[in-house]
């Protein structure tokens, strides 16, 4: 956190003694921030993060993000305007995307597009802050529920989506995701408080998600153990190899799997699904042992 914060201090010293006004408002590189650069904000006096449609910030900071580049935001505009209720259509341009003949004429047209129109205002992120500021908590709220959820460090539903996207879930996971497109939908008609009330449930249904799964690979573990173990009692070469086999694959995909993963909560799940399939391992050979010992007694 030192670091981060000393890095944005002497940045925001430089735009300040360049253009003679200290920034407000920090718009992280290609979207990157974590808990500590929310902490260096604060602690150099920014208002305003400006990222992605969701920021996890708390009541000493506003977030306001972009939901569309320039040639996405006619679309988006022109459905804005069917909507019955103030909605917000932060577009991001950028120098790096914004250069060819064709990447210019799409800004232009937007910014003329949303000039011209007596239905929209052209705000600055800080003016929108400062004129529509509880409507922007909510508006960053609903899209809590819209982002990648792996996105939500520290959380069960970044932790769910190792479930979801291996299937090993049924209901749970089904209803999970109809929650998610649900969320969705309300957040695009602009009712980003009823999107942000589906937090509740999207929070107790993942950490549910998490539960079984974790106890799904339990007892896959327990039934593996429980095999090999078997195959020992009765001295069965093959049923054994076949049983050791098995259980190395398995650890050999949950290493590549924990390798290639890009998110730090999927690679904590995959250990805590390694940690309850090996105890569900010993304990599947424990219970055959201590059966097999009340046999023989």
């Amino acid at each position: 956190m030192e670091e981060q914060a000393e890095r944005i201090r002497r940045a925001a010293d430089i735009v300040e003694r360049v253009l003679g006004v200290r920034p407000k408002t920090f718009i992280p590189p290609w979207n990157r921030l974590d808990s500590s650069t929310l902490l260096a904000l604060r602690s150099n006096g920014f208002e305003i993060v400006s990222a992605g449609p969701f920021v996890p910030v708390d009541e000493g900071l506003f977030a306001l993000g972009v939901v569309c580049g320039t040639d996405k935001f006619p679309a988006r505009f022109e459905q804005a305007l069917q909507l019955e209720r103030r909605t917000f259509l932060g577009m991001i341009y950028h120098s790096q995307t914004t250069r060819s003949t064709s990447e210019i004429a799409a800004l232009e047209r937007a910014v003329r597009l949303a000039a011209e129109s007596d239905a929209c205002e052209v705000l600055t992120i800080r003016e929108t802050v400062r004129r529509y500021g509880d409507e922007v908590r909510m508006v960053n709220a609903g899209a809590r529920n819209v982002v990648r959820q792996d996105g939500i460090r520290d959380s069960a539903r970044a932790r769910a989506r190792l479930y979801l996207r291996v299937r090993l879930i049924g209901r749970a996971g089904r209803t999970l995701e109809s929650l998610y497109a649900r969320a969705r939908a309300l957040y695009s008609k602009a009712e980003y408080e009823e999107a942000a009330a589906l937090s509740i449930p999207i929070d107790r249904l993942a950490g549910q998600v998490v539960l079984t799964g974790r106890a799904l690979c339990c007892g896959m573990g327990c039934v593996a153990g429980a095999t090999g173990a078997v195959a020992a009692l009765q001295h069965m070469t093959n049923g054994g190899a076949i049983a050791a086999g098995v259980g190395m694959l398995i650890g050999g995909l949950g290493w590549a799997a924990h390798w290639q993963a890009t998110s730090s909560d999927t690679r904590a799940e995959i250990r805590a699904v390694g940690m309850s399939a090996g105890a569900g391992f010993v304990l599947g050979v424990a219970l055959v042992f201590a059966w097999a010992s009340g046999c023989r007694g």
